[in-house]
């Protein structure tokens, strides 16, 4: 089981956009976080697609997470977080 950390850039990206979204966006937002985070806690390695600089990317909709697995640590560090789905 990997832990998993929010950047604070990824933590501001999700605030700014929660202040200004709909209770409908919103809720999709915390769905798509809560199902992101199970994903990454179990087996990061296989979520999403690589890139470049280590970086994996997992789009579960309405958001993009960006993020890094520290082995060693057994930890992943959600990087960035985009919602694509403005409302």
């Amino acid at each position: 089981m990997y832990k998993v950390v929010w950047s604070s850039n990824a933590r501001e990206n999700l605030w700014s956009v929660w202040r200004s979204s709909s209770d409908n966006l919103n809720l999709s937002i915390v769905a798509s976080m809560r199902k992101a985070h199970n994903i990454l806690s179990a087996d990061p390695h296989v979520a999403g697609e690589s890139r470049d600089q280590g970086r994996r990317i997992l789009m579960i909709e309405p958001a993009t997470f960006v993020f890094r697995v520290v082995e060693d640590e057994q930890l992943v560090r959600v990087l960035s977080v985009r919602v694509w789905q403005q409302s």
